[in-house]
């Protein structure tokens, strides 16, 4: 019988891959990610910590037998967000656009956490692992085609989110 992982475990991964944290000003935020425990020198380089707990858990034995068990776990999610000096916008915002981004990402994902959609959300000219590239070409052409282009930052803010146009 396959291992199956705790209610914890799956909702920090799952936070974790679709955290997405946008400031005011348009850049990026980071967020980490944990199991239960604040860290307050990861806020030296993070713009917020979510963590993750157990609130309760109830274990019953379903007929005599107990072979068969329920478990509900209640989950305690916790967004940590500190006042930084020069900050773009208060840490009351991202908090609150912390708590909006858990709740989408739950609602969305509350029956699927396994699946993972792959986006180009921040994807751009200064991601280290990932570009995309464009070409213009009557046939299809090989993956490593001199003919394949990186595109252009403008570029990259276009495939970030579907606007309906091309």
């Amino acid at each position: 019988m396959a291992d199956i992982e705790d209610s914890i475990t799956t909702l920090v991964r799952l936070l974790g891959n679709s955290m997405k944290l946008v400031k005011d000003d348009g850049s990026v935020g980071n967020v980490y990610v944990s199991k239960e425990w604040f860290d307050r020198n990861l806020m030296k380089t993070y713009d917020a910590q979510v963590t993750v707990g157990l609130s309760g858990s109830v274990d019953r034995k379903i007929g005599f037998s107990a072979s068969k068990r329920l478990t509900e776990d209640s989950p305690r999610v916790n967004v940590w967000v500190l006042e930084k000096s020069g900050a773009v916008q208060s840490a009351r915002r991202i908090r609150d656009k912390m708590r909006q981004e858990i709740k989408r990402i739950i609602r969305e994902k509350r029956t699927k956490p396994n699946l993972t959609e792959y986006t180009f959300w921040n994807l751009g000219t200064d991601s280290t692992t990932h570009k995309a590239y464009e070409a213009g070409a009557e046939t299809e052409l090989d993956p490593e085609d001199a003919g394949w282009s990186e595109i252009s930052g403008v570029g990259y803010n276009k495939i970030w989110y579907s606007d309906d146009a091309s």
